[in-house]
């Protein structure tokens, strides 16, 4: 990974010398998912918290969410919980807003990991009718499950999350 890493450095180089923000954008989040995937995902954060402001001002809300959405889980690999709740529930809000039903759902995960489970079963029931395919309903589950898991129901969650895991698959 660390020729990866190497490889977004570079581009993110390349989108500068451009003025290119949403390339940059971009390699700023290859960047930090090579760090992340080669054991340093506090390497990965500052990075990934530049993506989601320059996605924001390119105007792009899907590609915004996918770094919130890496953001949220490498917080809670370091364990810093109560920033990745902030920013799960915050990006599933811009989600909503914006209309991106896969995005929203795939929120639930992050948000459900982070705060022990204590997602509002309003959030889980208005989120069941953007259920669009396979990788949503399998977000969906699993934080579903881990919800479950908060409130002791450990049978359920365990169907949960093993349904959610083998509808997501490869994804």
């Amino acid at each position: 990974f660390g020729r990866a890493a190497r490889f977004g450095r570079s581009a993110e180089k390349i989108a500068d010398a451009l003025g290119d923000l949403w390339t940059r954008a971009y390699a700023k989040t290859l960047t930090a998912v090579a760090l992340a995937l080669s054991g340093q995902p506090a390497e990965a954060l500052p990075g990934l918290e530049e993506a989601v402001g320059l996605f924001r001002r390119a105007g792009d809300a899907w590609w915004r969410g996918v770094a919130q959405f890496r953001l949220a889980r490498y917080l809670v690999t370091v364990g810093r919980l109560p920033e990745a709740t902030a920013i799960a529930r915050r990006a599933q809000d811009e989600c909503c807003a914006d209309g991106l039903p896969e995005s929203r759902i795939a929120m639930l995960v992050p948000w459900a990991e982070a705060s022990g489970g204590r997602v509002p079963a309003e959030v889980l029931a208005r989120e069941r009718a953007w259920l669009a395919n396979d990788v949503s309903r399998g977000m969906f589950l699993i934080g579903s499950g881990v919800q479950r898991i908060a409130e002791a129901r450990f049978a359920d969650a365990a169907e949960l999350l093993g349904e959610g895991e083998r509808r997501i698959g490869d994804f």
